[in-house]
């Protein structure tokens, strides 16, 4: 801030301290770089000094909830109780304490939401869920190598001789590929050694297999960014062909969306270009879609669609009525004329003039996708939105 307003005073060029700004993320000068600062990325491995707990709690919760999302379509099931999360962590030796320090981290930085707005804590009762910026945070925390890399210089390291390990590292002369093969190698084992002296890596319950995988995911970020280590037993880093998946969001306004695939941590990307180089003018929420998937530095994303495989069955045309909406989350409910039953939508099938008008009360007639039960799901797209005071 000084060195601003001494730029704003002088008419001059700012200059940055890059000493200063080295010294801030290796040695923790937090008076230039405060961990208490609001920040776009969450400092997802920092524990909190006043309790015992692991360095991959925060991600493991994440990764948790997020295989939650992936294997539940109603919204509710999506939510998971505090007290579910707590006895969950508890089998692997979790402290309840320890536990409930990073939920609330997490929900203060949003990347948990909870299902109850009217409740805005980690409270006992309260369900909760992963954010997209939760997903986010998963996905460049098990993939992103760059990221990893990062974490690494601007985490602060209870062990001093691995810190000592990054900081040399950091500042040999070495090719930057090998400082970072290094740093990365480095943080992964302080990660896995810390998390070992707290949390259980392994238990026979199925239930705990995403665990396991989170742990194979952290250890392979350590080895050496190569083409063969990266490919070899490296499922994220291998292209899928031919893979079903269903369309979770696509706003045509904003170019993007998320597909969710089975055995695949996360939503896959799907960019514009990617729906217009496929012969495709765009894509409706809840859309089954038959597609290839890569990956690059900035995770996985759709690169080819090679159709849209909706069965007729599964979707029909009602009118409804908003009965919720969650402006703050870009999504609400309907329930359908005549019945108890109930569909979620995302705010990417509304138009402009749409959103403007959602409100709940607001009657409208929408293409819904249903499961093969009947059980109503998801709106594919809004047909007409009837004048509210006529």
């Amino acid at each position: 801030m000084d060195q601003l307003i001494a730029t704003f005073v002088a008419g001059q060029p700012v200059s940055i301290g890059y000493l200063k700004f080295t010294n801030a993320l290796l040695r923790g000068d937090y008076a230039l770089f405060r961990q208490s600062d609001q920040h776009e990325i969450f400092p997802i491995f920092q524990i909190d000094k006043n309790y015992q707990e692991s360095p991959l709690l925060a991600i493991r919760i994440l990764y948790f909830l997020e295989a939650v999302a992936l294997t539940e379509r109603n919204i509710e099931d999506k939510h998971v109780s505090v007290q579910s999360i707590i006895d969950y962590f508890d089998v692997l030796g979790c402290s309840e304490a320890a536990c409930l320090s990073v939920l609330n981290r997490l929900f203060v930085a949003r990347l948990m939401e909870p299902y109850d707005v009217s409740v805005p804590n980690v409270a006992a009762g309260q369900k909760l869920a992963i954010t997209f910026a939760g997903k986010a945070h998963v996905q460049l925390a098990t993939t992103n190598r760059a990221f990893f890399s990062q974490m690494a210089l601007t985490t602060s390291i209870a062990d001093e001789s691995k810190a000592d390990e990054i900081g040399q590292a950091y500042l040999s002369k070495n090719s930057p590929r090998d400082r970072h093969d290094t740093i990365r190698k480095v943080f992964a084992d302080y990660l896995l050694i810390e998390d070992a002296q707290h949390l259980q890596h392994a238990t026979s319950s199925p239930a705990y297999q995403g665990q396991s995988e989170l742990i194979g995911l952290i250890r392979r970020l350590g080895t050496a960014d190569s083409k063969s280590q990266a490919s070899a037993g490296d499922t994220i880093s291998i292209s899928k062909r031919n893979v079903v998946g269903v369309v979770d969001w696509f706003d045509s306004r904003k170019g993007f969306g998320f597909v969710e695939i089975g055995g695949v941590s996360g939503g896959v990307f799907v960019h514009m270009e990617t729906v217009k180089s496929s012969g495709l003018d765009g894509l409706n929420d809840g859309d089954d879609i038959v597609c290839d998937v890569g990956s690059s530095s900035k995770g996985l994303s759709v690169q080819k669609i090679h159709s849209i495989k909706n069965d007729p069955t599964e979707i029909e045309v009602v009118k409804c009525q908003v009965i919720r909406v969650f402006h703050d989350r870009g999504y609400g409910f309907v329930q359908l004329d005549d019945s108890e039953r109930t569909a979620f939508f995302h705010f990417s099938v509304l138009s402009t003039s749409d959103l403007e008008a959602m409100a709940v009360g607001l009657k409208i007639k929408v293409e819904l996708k249903t499961d093969k039960g009947g059980t109503a799901t998801q709106v594919r797209r809004i047909l007409k939105v009837y004048d509210p005071t006529g």
